[in-house]
């Protein structure tokens, strides 16, 4: 085989862009391949909550069992560790503390010493950790979101779960990541912004963390702000991504007519006079739900913009009176990308979609501009904004609610994805205008079939004559990492080579698994199709 006369340090290039399934072929061709792959295959290792409610019943601890039968330690090379799970609603079920308060006060779930026990999940964890060298793990993950960029000498593990965290892997007095992991650099994590076990079991302690570079919260409430307080007050000069999301407001206790920030004063320690740079090395920051007012000029002073390049803001209360204060206070911006999702209900959407465009002219250089807005603001105002970086921008994605109609593309010979977006819950609960209940039989397979009005578009989308360059059309919702990935649709170009059988259209057809381009070219635009979320990553019910 030609490819073992290659130097060993080139082989493992190559075989690190190959695909999974593919490595696990050649290992079992090769002990030279399996020698050199194992290390690739176990840099990710998954595991996997099948049932969104029952999550300890249906953990699946297969790899995790094989791995501990190992001739050798094989979890030494894992680099990226995630525990997850699909998950749509906020349900105390899933939680592995769904206790009543008189079973925990009567010291059911409790040891000798007063600690909470393990479950299922809790035990699998740290059989896990268990394998791993002191100081091995540089990130951690309890989280729904990735990171792109990392270096291979980095290990990641990711919680997927939106549940509260167990105090045995996060807490000051018997966490076991900062007992032998306090070296980590990274923390994701989704959690359980309603569970009312917080007073009682405790917030994750994240002082430890020394070295951490990168940390995003979803599901916060009031109860983590003291812990974030800590946090921030050791480490937050190093910080340089920054995602904080609150999913609901009243988890937070925002009232938008009060005087006080709850988040301002107790999270980061601050008063409304107070013109202090608490995060000078951000890069990246994303806020979700994160109130600005009537901080909005200290909060200016926070986050330092030297050398923030990425700055998303979805949904929160103030934004544009944060951004009208950077604005003054910073003669230089280095944004690279932008992201401003308008306020739901807000009473002066006009004066928002004002302030954005003075923004939008106070530099240049953006290459992604996502906005979402709410309200009448003239399309074409914010159009004429983006020109501004007209010749960087390589992504614009302008989601508006307005019944005027969208002025033609001027540029159909760059078009390569139209994306349609729709709502994901409302694709689980009504009925569609893509899709047709019905399917037909193919071969004796069930096939989808779009509607009549759907396939009229798609065909006129995919004709040469109209937009020669498309190569994807895209519907549904793609946000919050595929999510609701079930009810999307992908559509392409029918190439001449496609079987007749398999057609969906004179001009398009489904897009299918086999087609490494199209995926590559939906994973380059993975940014743009999922910006501006219309729902949470967790539904709270009242």
């Amino acid at each position: 085989m030609l490819l073992t006369l290659l130097p060993v340090e080139l082989l493992i290039e190559i075989l690190s862009q190959v695909s999974r399934s593919d490595l696990k072929r050649l290992c079992e061709v090769s002990k030279l391949f399996n020698k050199l792959a194992t290390p690739i295959l176990y840099r990710s290792v998954v595991i996997k909550a099948e049932s969104e409610v029952s999550l300890e019943e249906s953990l699946d601890t297969k790899l995790l069992n094989i791995t501990c039968r190992h001739s050798e330690n094989v979890l030494r090379f894992t680099r990226d560790f995630q525990i997850t799970s699909s998950f749509h609603d906020l349900t105390h079920k899933r939680c592995s503390r769904n206790w009543d308060f008189n079973n925990y006060y009567s010291g059911e779930f409790q040891n000798e010493d007063g600690d909470i026990l393990m479950g299922k999940l809790e035990q699998t964890i740290i059989r896990f950790l268990e394998k791993l060298e002191d100081g091995q793990l540089c990130n951690f993950r309890y989280i729904i979101t990735t990171f792109e960029a990392w270096s291979p000498a980095d290990l990641r593990e990711s919680w997927e779960l939106g549940t509260c965290i167990p105090e045995q892997l996060l807490s000051s007095y018997n966490g076991q990541l900062q007992a032998k992991q306090n070296k980590i650099k990274s923390i994701q994590l989704v959690m359980d912004g309603s569970c009312y076990t917080h007073d009682f079991v405790g917030t994750p302690d994240l002082t430890s963390f020394q070295n951490l570079k990168c940390l995003s919260l979803i599901g916060l409430n009031q109860f983590y702000f003291e812990s974030l307080w800590g946090t921030f007050n050791g480490i937050s000069d190093q910080l340089q991504e920054l995602e904080l999301d609150f999913v609901d407001w009243q988890a937070i206790d925002y009232d938008p007519d009060s005087p006080e920030n709850y988040f301002a004063e107790e999270a980061l320690g601050m008063s409304r006079k107070d013109k202090i740079c608490i995060f000078p090395s951000l890069r990246v920051l994303l806020l979700s739900r994160v109130p600005f007012q009537p901080f909005q000029r200290a909060m200016a002073y926070v986050f330092g913009f030297t050398h923030l390049q990425s700055l998303r803001l979805q949904l929160c209360p103030g934004w544009e009176g944060f951004l009208a204060h950077v604005q003054h206070l910073n003669s230089q911006i280095h944004l690279k990308t932008l992201e401003v999702q308008h306020t739901m209900n807000c009473k002066d959407s006009m004066g928002e979609g004002k302030q954005l465009l003075t923004f939008l002219h106070a530099f240049d250089s953006l290459e992604e501009l996502f906005v979402s807005t709410s309200g009448p603001s003239s399309a074409v105002d914010l159009w004429h904004a983006a020109l501004k970086h007209g010749a960087t921008l390589k992504r614009f994605i302008h989601h508006q609610r307005t019944k005027h109609l969208l002025a033609p593309c001027a540029a159909k010979h760059l078009l390569k994805v139209l994306h349609i977006r729709g709502s994901g819950s409302d694709a689980l609960k009504y009925k569609s205008f893509i899709m047709q209940r019905d399917k037909y039989i193919n071969n004796g397979k069930e096939c989808p079939k779009v509607t009549t009005k759907f396939h009229h578009f798609a065909e006129w989308i995919f004709r040469p004559e109209d937009f020669p360059s498309m190569k994807v059309l895209a519907t549904g919702d793609f946000s919050h990492n595929g999510q609701y990935s079930k009810t999307n649709v992908i559509l392409c170009q029918r190439e001449v080579s496609d079987p007749p059988k398999t057609i969906s259209g004179r001009f398009y057809r489904f897009a299918k698994e086999s087609d490494a381009g199209l995926w590559l070219l939906l994973e380059t635009y993975s940014s743009a199709l999922a910006a501006c979320p219309t729902d949470s990553i967790l539904e709270y019910w009242a």
